[in-house]
């Protein structure tokens, strides 16, 4: 875990500790990705894509993509949302998200179910 928030930045730590749940990937006995999960009024909203791996790397985008595609095969909820960095929109794009509204600093997806 400590190589994630390393590889993440500061962020990455109140993230992730603000969540209410997320979901973990490891490989080999390490966490290699941690996608924190926030709960609001229309569902859960995925709050960040944090890997052990720089966000240029494709490595980190491998990451993202197994763990958003673990979470969208367990969604309950009729939609989710996201609030993402824009290099990881492509990722959430391929998993099925779509760009809802974006700014400088945030970009605001969402997944429905078919």
């Amino acid at each position: 875990m400590a190589r994630v928030v390393r590889e993440s930045g500061a962020r990455a730590a109140e993230v992730i500790s603000a969540a209410a749940y997320g979901v973990v990937l490891q490989v080999d006995g390490l966490i290699v990705g941690v996608l924190p999960v926030s709960e609001a009024e229309g569902g859960p909203v995925v709050t960040g894509a944090f890997s052990a791996h720089q966000r240029t790397e494709q490595a980190h985008s491998d990451v993202v993509r197994e763990m958003l595609e673990m979470l969208v095969n367990e969604l309950e909820a009729p939609a989710a949302g996201a609030e993402v960095q824009a290099s990881d929109v492509w990722v959430f794009e391929q998993c099925g998200f779509v760009v809802a509204s974006a700014s400088p600093h945030v970009t605001h997806m969402l997944h429905t179910r078919p």
